[in-house]
């Protein structure tokens, strides 16, 4: 929503409308033309910039034509005679991040845009289906990207809303790997916050709870499978959050393929990751059998007044697979079910 109640609707063609609700009308918006939209591609995520209303920056998760890398670009609104006559300029893309891996696999590639509390992109991007984990699309290669830390796959990515990578210099945590102490090796994209999610293709914050939710789609393993909500925050860096391996509140295993990846990794603990005391492991917080169908789209913590007032501060989520919209009751700290 823009900050007069006007909606963009974005579609994964690369398509973008805008509405106006008080008239139930829309027009065309913009259309990148540089995109690939088939299967799980295309125009994946928006969000807007918190001072929009001075800069008019508008912010796309899309994979693009031309390089075959999954990108985080800044656009401007063009306001024109307001109302539908507004547009995006599409000549004024800024590219701020690229994923380091190529469309390997038909699948998976997120992803969750939002701006955190502490005025920095956050992103979620997924493993493009290209694990060992049984029942997944393994015969691709690379292997289990979202354990690689030199991968940008299956991350929660960070960045400054002009490009550069968060650096501690405003008062606000440095990204983990950007000094020679979190990657003596200098071989981890500076960009990358956090580790091991599968298809996290919805996300957002809130900042009153000072969380960034994460919605993931589990894997195809009947019996052991499970849609995940799980959790970043600025006090999480450099956690892993299980997959290809483990999966669920429980930490199920369900990956033997690949033991000697899974032996460098951080062992279940049954919790958020605490890395201030060495606990780089972070469970879930919630989860539900994958069981016969299921797909996870989460979410929003609900802050408004529409709604009775039990409802603030509850966590709503979808699910595509069981057409149901459900809401999560949770503790004063947003990190308890």
């Amino acid at each position: 929503f823009l900050p007069d109640g006007r909606m963009l609707i974005v579609e994964k063609s690369g398509r973008i409308m805008i509405a106006d609700l008080s008239t139930l009308q829309l027009s065309e918006y913009g259309q990148l033309v540089d995109i690939v939209s088939n299967n799980e591609r295309g125009l994946l995520d928006i969000t807007l910039d918190p001072d929009f209303a001075n800069n008019g920056h508008i912010y796309f998760y899309y994979t693009p034509a031309s390089v075959q890398r999954a990108r985080i670009a800044r656009f401007t609104h063009q306001e024109n005679s307001g109302g539908l006559t507004s547009t995006l300029d599409v000549g004024s893309e800024l590219v701020l991040w690229s994923d380091t891996d190529a469309y390997i696999a038909c699948c998976h590639y997120g992803g969750g845009l939002d701006f955190g509390i502490d005025g920095k992109l956050w992103l979620t991007t997924s493993d493009k289906f290209a694990t060992t984990a049984p029942g997944e699309g393994g015969n691709q290669n690379p292997f289990d990207l979202p354990a690689d830390l030199t991968s940008t796959s299956g991350k929660v990515i960070r960045v400054n809303p002009d490009g550069p990578i968060p650096d501690g210099t405003d008062g606000f945590a440095a990204n983990p790997y950007i000094d020679a102490s979190g990657d003596p090796d200098g071989n981890i994209p500076d960009s990358i916050w956090a580790y091991g999610l599968r298809n996290p293709f919805r996300s957002s914050w809130d900042a009153e709870y000072g969380v960034f939710y994460i919605g993931e789609v589990g894997g195809n393993q009947a019996g052991a499978s499970s849609e995940n909500l799980h959790l970043a925050s600025l006090d999480q860096p450099g956690v892993f959050y299980g997959w290809p391996f483990y999966e669920g509140t429980d930490d199920t295993f369900v990956n033997p393929n690949n033991e000697a990846l899974r032996a460098t990794l951080p062992a279940p603990g049954g919790d958020l990751g605490d890395p201030a005391n060495g606990d780089f492991y972070s469970s879930p917080i919630f989860s539900y059998p994958r069981e016969g169908g299921a797909s996870i789209t989460g979410g929003q913590v609900y802050r408004g007044d529409q709604f009775p007032t039990d409802w603030d501060g509850v966590y709503f989520y979808g699910d595509f697979a069981r057409n149901e919209i459900r809401y999560l009751v949770l503790d004063e700290t947003g990190r308890n079910v």
